[in-house]
């Protein structure tokens, strides 16, 4: 090959990769969180266990469309709240729309737009223009209210559209009882605390969190998105590990509803629990000894052991 055709091409390449390098370098991350001027609304907002994600739309300032409704799971501190982040490219952007559902995708707190009838309630309504910076973390927060009875014209949106309508109850049996005292917590291997944790079930349907809700021992019931046609259910357990994971069906999932007629989908507890709830309510201890008590071993054993002593 020509030397003189081959420098100019490893030039070229070296320019390329440390492009390429650059560009996917050029991206930041968005995170947003509550921000409530009254403490009573904070609470309730952050209290209610049925918000599990927020929709957002964004847009470059140019006006072109980024995310459309984007779905972003909802993270608790304490009594704050805020979405996982969310990767961008550098630049401008507005945030359009901003509303809290629960795990059916219902809207219940929602930030008025500018110049609808309840932009006055907020000090910020959108949109919001926020810039993002290579290899930093944006933090916005928004301030939102209770949908309530208010129409979607109130909060200045055509409509509250979201993709699941139709729901059906899920039906759920969990068999352990955790201990709610964080005197029980035991010690790891390590020698560290290892705490006792709420059980907890999620569903996802298309990698979005439809539901993420504490289940409490003995029969629990879930209002699920129907009809969708892949359901992922996880579940942790008292010590916060993955004690259940399954996909399901529609119509596989739709044999654990609540009509009295079917029974319902059984996830145990840790192995061994010491205390199971049966759908009868009735706990039973778990007996460390052996099915009759204490079992002494064989006979000719145990004089063989007497007598080498």
């Amino acid at each position: 090959m020509n030397k003189s055709f081959f420098l100019p091409l490893t030039i070229l390449a070296v320019f390329l990769a440390l492009t390429s390098c650059q560009q996917a370098e050029e991206k930041g991350q968005l995170t947003l969180g509550l921000d409530l001027v009254e403490e009573d609304m904070l609470k309730a907002a952050s209290s209610n266990n049925g918000l599990t994600t927020a929709l957002i739309t964004i847009m470059r300032e140019d006006g072109s469309l980024v995310y459309d409704k984007e779905p972003l799971e909802l993270i608790r501190f304490g009594d704050a709240l805020m979405t996982r982040s969310l990767k961008l490219p550098v630049g401008g952007f507005m945030l359009t729309e901003f509303m809290l559902t629960d795990s059916s995708g219902e809207v219940l707190w929602a930030t008025p737009r500018e110049g609808s009838k309840l932009a006055g309630l907020v000090n910020n309504p959108l949109p919001q223009f926020f810039h993002i910076n290579p290899n930093e973390a944006t933090s916005v927060n928004i301030q939102v209210i209770r949908v309530g009875q208010y129409p979607p014209e109130d909060f200045g949106y055509a409509q509250f559209n979201i993709d699941f309508v139709e729901r059906f109850c899920l039906k759920v049996h969990y068999t352990q009882r955790c201990p709610d005292d964080e005197r029980d917590s035991i010690l790891g291997p390590d020698g560290t605390v290892m705490p006792y944790y709420q059980a907890r079930l999620k569903v996802f349907v298309y990698d979005r969190l439809v539901l993420d809700e504490p289940m409490l021992p003995g029969e629990n019931k879930y209002a699920l998105p129907a009809p969708a046609g892949h359901y992922l259910l996880v579940a942790t357990g008292c010590m916060g590990n993955t004690i259940f994971k399954q996909d399901f069906g529609m119509e596989e999932l739709g044999m654990f509803r609540c009509d009295p007629d079917f029974t319902p989908l059984f996830i145990p507890g840790i192995e061994d629990p010491d205390i199971v709830i049966t759908p009868e309510g009735i706990y039973e201890p778990k007996i460390k000894q052996g099915l009759f008590g204490q079992i002494m071993p064989p006979l000719d054993n145990f004089m063989d052991s007497t007598m080498n002593d």
